[in-house]
């Protein structure tokens, strides 16, 4: 909805939710330049409400572009969840 708002085309493919931040995997439609995604990062933090957002453009390895947003709430991780994962 975010990036459909500044008239970006774009789908989610993937999210992770870790213990500060929620990474999005963003594949852009055909013609999207991921500059343009990149210079809305002020926009997209502003957007969400989020204190902080960090993309990484584009994912190594992959055909997407990674918004990383920083939790509302940070969770405890244990070591065993650490060492497990």
């Amino acid at each position: 909805k975010t990036l459909k708002s500044f008239n970006v085309e774009a789908k989610v493919i993937n999210v992770t939710k870790g213990s500060s931040v929620t990474r999005y995997e963003i594949q852009p439609a055909i013609g999207v330049k991921v500059a343009s995604i990149v210079r809305l990062a002020d926009d997209i933090a502003l957007n969400l409400r989020a204190r902080s957002i960090r993309i990484e453009a584009p994912i190594p390895g992959k055909a997407a572009v990674g918004i990383e947003v920083e939790n509302e709430n940070r969770e405890m991780v244990t070591i065993g969840e650490i060492v497990g994962s």
